[in-house]
């Protein structure tokens, strides 16, 4: 009961690229959504720069943060470490993989040349797939290995965001 395609689906590396795999209907089901707090927000001659932190309600390994800029970026940091920023690049996307944030999360600050709202999503990854009463996964095929990377069958919760 599966059908074969192609898609985009490794977190953290492999933007872009799309990759043979087999998909089939499953249930929709409630699982908490990582968080995004802002913890300051200013604005100072046309830059708005946002401390923020991401945490993981379902302590997930692996939690990736993709921002869309409404301006052009102008300085970053993740947990307290600067980040070299090319300001004449007009860098207008801001994307954090973060393996093993633990409870405290990842703290991170953008600085942004614009004072319109910042969107995004942020996405969260396990592996394997959640236990769900009543429902039995059945084997991979044979002729199907599991993905060579970090998650496989991964559980993938996300999340849109607006600052």
């Amino acid at each position: 009961g599966y059908t074969k395609g192609r898609a985009e689906f490794s977190p953290g590396y492999f933007f872009g690229q799309e990759f043979d795999v087999i998909t089939t209907e499953a249930p929709t089901i409630n699982l908490p959504a990582p968080e995004l707090a802002v913890l300051e927000d200013t604005t100072s001659d046309g830059v708005r720069t946002v401390r923020m932190l991401v945490t993981s309600p379902r302590g997930a390994s692996m939690v990736h943060v993709d921002l869309t800029l409404p301006g052009d970026l102008v300085a970053a940091n993740v947990d307290g470490q600067a980040l070299k920023v090319d300001t004449a690049a007009a860098l207008r996307d801001f994307p954090i993989a973060a393996y093993n944030p633990g409870a405290a999360g990842i703290e991170f600050t953008i600085a942004v040349r614009s004072t319109q709202p910042i969107t995004g999503t942020l996405t969260d990854f396990t592996n394997g797939l959640p236990q769900l009463s009543g429902m039995e996964i059945g084997e991979r095929p044979p002729e199907f290995m599991p993905a060579p990377f970090d998650f496989r069958d991964p559980t993938v919760v996300n999340t849109r965001v607006e600052i």
